[in-house]
């Protein structure tokens, strides 16, 4: 048996990266269960005890000491920080020489650890000390604690402790990253589950000490903050070793906060409470505690940053409930009195802004949600350039407006200057990295780069799997977002494994009443009405339906969306009395909550007026088209995809009508937009092209409907290929044409 794991021989020049290696191995907890039995350590949790000579042997009169050697002959792995410094080191090398002497010359047995320069280069660069100098170690893929370009320096010190873990355990690196994640998580809510219970006792004693009050009150607040901070990062459906979640108990003390004197400190706990419990979904609960500390703040005629916290976290719970104006009129409470308080050049000013853009995106308003995120990024960068992390929020807001918008070449340019700012101070392994990536991969299946799209959703969930484990919200979204890509590919069966694991470990970790829990029965419900399989379709929308009206009532956009997959569901079933009574109610929550202007708005007419349609209604169906195109118009602007299927909509309920003039008028707008959006070589310009071919021929202009014909078909045999229904579709419309002709 090894008195020590591992000894850490390097250069006191290179101290603070051997002790950051000493902290990180001994306490890394051990995943046991991966880990060959023989490597395990004798108490086998912790790679313990760690050997690290923090004497400086440079100035020392004896060059070895009998306790070194003890240790270098005692320690099962040999350690070596690898550098310039170490290269040229007389007693680094010297403990390599004696460790191998007392291993059997058994190389395997050290890891040499890359901190700066190259290993065998030679010259002033060279890593290796002088006995480390043979291929048998150079020809090795050595650990190296050097960042890739553009990662922070942390991510590269990171990364060289997961490969020196991975090759003296002998487990993947990958594992090694997610058992170090858990392990952090693991820490952070035995803290957690300690700090509820400090807060509290202070809390106690501080109500009952008249003479003490205001150093107590300090000591609430910080603990509250810290508790905060540690809460806000954590996973609240773990448990930690009494098994006690994190929430519940703060659930418990919550009947306590409305006794709390005097004011000022009750105000505080409801906004730090609310914060925590807002950021974990529960919005009502959230609500009543902020509109407690906004009262007390009103009727003590307080207007402080306190005030505009209150005011901003009001705007955010109201947006989370889709209750725009609610939200935005508190959002422009908090601006003003940030304004007022800290001039326009401040932190809180721009988060405003932010918060302000965010809901008039939701809004469909993108003129202001432009001019708010400009200004926010205005502020940030030129009075916090530092801040990196705050502009690549902006950035991602950019990127979030242009992408509803349809301008999906912008969205993009934001998205990967969001992109490149985290990179620089965060580093990839960092969720907020992985969001922008499901960002990216959201852009890149709208431009129809699948490639694409599918490699940043794996990114995006490989880092959530490293940081946070499978359990956790996050990575759900991931594999919901990797369902998403899968299924703009058409493959729906790869598509429903990714949306059923999602749903799977949402009802797990959420449970059935979630509204996350309903966004994946929602994702899966759509997946098997575009494998026809309408009875589970129905199964899984109604569920999602059933759980966003518990959740939230009929008035919100989430409930709105519910009604609007079920009627298309009854559509695809040719029951459109049905379909008709869905996506009614679709559009009557959309116009009280999203309002007329919005494109969701304008895609509920869009679906009534395909209903009136096939029922013959075609005066109703054309209001409805013309009303989806104003507002397309106007939100989305005349170069969008979804405007060009409103001239198409609309140049179909002429033909109907047999007003062939303005049908043929209708469907060459339609054509014209899609050849500047996508170019000739698109399937939705071979729809334009076939469906202007029919209206030509209604028209009585039958050579050139047989030219347009041909063009569609044409395109379709290289666009889709020779034997897709797209181009058996147009080769049949084209042979009707020809035959029709030669007969007449």
């Amino acid at each position: 048996m090894f008195k020590y794991y591992v000894f850490i021989s390097y250069s006191r020049l290179d101290g603070k990266a051997a002790a950051y290696l000493h902290w990180e191995l001994e306490h890394f907890r051990i995943p046991v269960r991966l880990v060959p039995q023989e490597l395990l350590p004798e108490g086998q949790k912790y790679l313990r005890p760690v050997f690290r000579d923090r004497r400086d042997l440079r100035n020392s009169e004896k060059s070895f000491t009998d306790d070194i050697k003890e240790a270098l002959a005692s320690s099962r792995y040999l350690l070596v920080l690898c550098s310039p410094n170490a290269a040229s080191s007389v007693w680094v090398n010297e403990e390599i020489r004696y460790f191998m002497e007392t291993h059997g010359n058994d190389s395997s047995k050290i890891v040499p650890v890359i901190l700066d320069g190259r290993p065998g280069g030679g010259g002033s660069s060279e890593c290796l000390p002088p006995v480390l100098l043979n291929s048998k170690i150079i020809s090795r893929n050595l650990p190296s604690m050097i960042p890739d370009d553009g990662e922070p320096k942390n991510s590269g010190w990171e990364n060289g402790v997961v490969q020196a873990m991975s090759y003296m355990l002998k487990v993947e690196r990958e594992k090694i990253k997610s058992s170090i994640g858990r392990e952090k998580l693991r820490q952070i809510r035995i803290i957690i589950g300690l700090c509820v219970s400090l807060v509290f006792v202070v809390l106690a004693f501080w109500a009952i000490s008249n003479y003490t009050v205001e150093k107590n009150m300090k000591i609430a607040m910080n603990s509250l903050e810290f508790l905060e901070d540690i809460l806000l990062s954590s996973d609240p459906t773990k448990t930690g070793d009494k098994d006690m979640k994190v929430l519940d108990a703060i659930h418990s003390k919550l009947p306590d906060i409305p006794k709390l004197t005097p004011w000022q400190l009750r105000a505080f706990m409801s906004i730090k409470v609310s914060k925590i419990l807002y950021s974990h979904g529960e919005y009502d609960t959230a609500l009543t505690l902020i509109q407690d500390a906004v009262r007390l703040l009103e009727e003590h005629k307080q207007l402080n940053r306190d005030t505009g916290i209150c005011y901003y976290n009001l705007g955010s719970i109201y947006t989370s409930q889709s209750k725009y104006d609610q939200a935005l009129a508190y959002h422009q409470k908090a601006l003003s009195i940030r304004l007022k308080l800290c001039g326009e050049k401040h932190r809180d000013v721009a988060d405003s802004y932010n918060a302000i853009s965010c809901v008039y995106l939701y809004q469909g308003n993108y003129d202001e949600a432009l001019k708010s995120v400009s200004k926010a990024l205005e502020i940030q960068s030129t009075v916090f350039v530092a801040d990196e992390a705050a502009i690549a929020d902006s950035y991602s807001n950019f990127g979030d407006i242009y992408c509803s918008q349809g301008k999906y070449d912008k969205a993009l340019e934001y998205y990967l200057k969001a992109l490149d700012m985290c990179l620089k101070t965060i580093g990839e392994h960092h969720p907020a990295t992985a969001t922008i990536f499901n960002n990216l991969c959201r852009v890149y299946l709208e431009l129809e780069d699948y490639n694409e799209a599918l490699k940043y959703s794996q990114k995006a969930l490989g880092i959530h799997l490293q940081v946070f484990g499978e359990s956790h919200p996050d990575t759900l979204k991931s594999y919901n977002c990797l369902g998403d890509v899968y299924s703009y590919y058409g493959k729906f069966n790869e598509a429903l494994k990714y949306y059923q694991k999602a749903l799977d470990m949402s009802l797990g970790i959420f449970g059935e009443n979630h509204a996350e829990t309903a966004r994946y029965l929602n994702g899966l419900g759509c997946v098997y009405a575009n494998l026809g399989k309408y009875d589970d379709a129905q199964e899984y929308l109604h569920r999602a339906l059933g759980i966003r009206k518990e959740i939230f009532g009929e008035g919100h956009s989430d409930v709105a969306l519910s009604y609007n997959n079920l009627g298309n569901i009854y559509i695809s079933q040719n029951n459109f009395a049905e379909g008709l009574n869905y996506h009614k109610r679709a559009l009557d929550i959309r116009l009280k909550v999203l309002g007329e202007k919005h494109p969701s708005t304008a895609s509920s007419y869009n679906n009534l007026g395909f209903i009136y349609n096939h029922q013959g209604d075609y005066d109703e169906a054309l209001k409805c088209y013309q009303k989806a195109l104003e507002i397309r118009l106007k939100s989305l602007g005349e170069i969008h995809p979804y405007t060009a299927n409103s001239y198409c909509r609309i140049s179909d309920t002429y033909s109907r009508m047999g007003n062939h003039v303005e049908a043929l008028r209708a469907i060459r707008k339609a054509l014209e937009i899609r050849l500047r959006l996508f170019g000739e070589e698109h399937a939705d310009t071979v729809l334009a092209y076939h469906d202007m071919a029919n209206v030509l021929w209604n028209t009585g202009d039958r050579e050139e409907a047989v030219k347009c014909a041909e063009k569609a078909l044409s395109i379709a045999e290289r666009v889709c290929g020779k034997d897709s229904p797209e181009a058996r579709q147009c080769n049949s419309r084209l042979d009707e044409m020809r035959g029709r002709m030669k007969v007449r």
